[in-house]
């Protein structure tokens, strides 16, 4: 996953998760952001991380 993120932009990547709710329902997103705030990878999962 590391050679996809870099061919994006070099540098340090890390891992986001935030927690919400759509609809009532608690669900989770998931991500890779850059440093300068370019993101990767979005996903989103039932129930919170």
């Amino acid at each position: 996953m590391l050679k996809d993120l870099w061919k994006i932009e070099s540098g340090r990547w890390v891992k986001v998760y935030k927690n919400g709710y759509v609809k009532g329902k608690k669900v989770s997103v998931h991500y890779f952001q850059s440093k300068s705030g370019y993101v990767f990878d979005v996903k989103t999962k039932k129930g919170w991380s």
